[in-house]
């Protein structure tokens, strides 16, 4: 059974990560958070930047998508009565300063003309100057990396007119979207990495701006509502101590095309174990180190390993 895998090196300090090939969304990693804070549009907070709203509304509505329920008295919305008018590009701004690891979540629902009109959700770590979408260039796929992790999201292949990515269509009720900005793992390796993008600094001040666009052809859809922005920083600790003496962990081949991977020769590596899961965190093999293991009973995918 064939296994298309990229290959990585990545580094032995009591866990290495071994990833292998898919196409799924990488979720926000879930762990303690701490500071949380929910932001409704009861009352407006100064955390939120009306300044550039003129379809947004602040209100109640009765529109017949919209008004099923919330969770919130008021909701912020492409119009309380009307529907969203064409050659719409409207926003508003939430700002809120980073920490380890920060979560935005956010309650919505949005009905559009599919793949025509839709909400984009945009960020910017220089108070504004510039803006990048969410699912762009500093989106991490894998989730070794710094860049931004998603979950409930749109993908690349939710775009509007040009090719922006965007929430569009209609959701099924409502969607509790998250995204991370994600730094990294705590884990100490032998060189930094970064993604190239505009990323905002650890700790920094981060925009998040909700933008919504629409065609010049006139619908009569009720467009995007949030009810509420939840605000989260993560609880690692990223104080690591230097590392005098490791080990790069090199496994081969990889990609395999039996998948079956060698394992190198360690160090007292009867005091290690190896364990194997998929993307969705379910373990599927651990046993004592070896220096052959087989995922030919399984699909074609990516796995992650661990040896510790």
């Amino acid at each position: 059974m064939k296994k298309n895998l990229h290959k990585f090196i990545v580094f032995l300090y009591l866990m290495a990560w071994l990833p292998l090939q898919t196409n799924a969304q990488t979720p926000v990693y879930i762990g303690s958070n701490y500071d949380s804070a929910i932001f409704t549009f009861d009352t407006l907070s100064t955390s939120i930047d009306t300044t550039g709203m003129h379809v947004w509304q602040i209100g109640h509505t009765n529109k017949p998508f919209f008004s099923a329920g919330g969770f919130s008295v008021k909701s912020i919305m492409t119009d309380t009565v009307n529907h969203y008018p064409i050659n719409a590009n409207d926003w508003f701004v939430f700002k809120f300063s980073g920490g380890a690891n920060p979560i935005i979540d956010f309650k919505h629902k949005y009905q559009t003309t599919l793949h025509r009109d839709g909400g984009v959700v945009e960020f910017s770590a220089d108070s504004g100057t510039t803006w990048q979408n969410v699912i762009g260039s500093c989106y991490d796929s894998i989730g070794l990396n710094p860049g931004i992790l998603t979950t409930d999201f749109y993908t690349y292949t939710d775009t509007l007119t040009g090719g922006i990515p965007a929430f569009t269509g209609s959701s099924s009720g409502w969607v509790y979207s998250r995204l991370q900005f994600f730094h990294a793992i705590p884990i100490r390796t032998t060189s930094a990495s970064s993604t190239g993008c505009n990323y905002p600094a650890l700790g920094g001040k981060i925009y998040i701006r909700f933008r919504f666009l629409s065609d010049n052809v006139a619908d009569t859809l009720d467009g995007w509502i949030i009810d509420s922005i939840k605000c989260e920083k993560d609880i690692l600790d990223f104080t690591i101590a230097a590392i005098n003496d490791y080990k790069t962990l090199d496994i081969y081949p990889n990609p395999s095309a039996v998948g079956i991977y060698i394992f190198p020769a360690l160090v007292n590596e009867k005091e290690y174990e190896i364990e194997i899961s998929d993307v969705l965190g379910h373990n599927l093999i651990k046993t004592a180190y070896s220096h052959s293991i087989s995922l030919s009973q399984y699909p074609k995918g990516m796995y992650f390993y661990r040896v510790r």
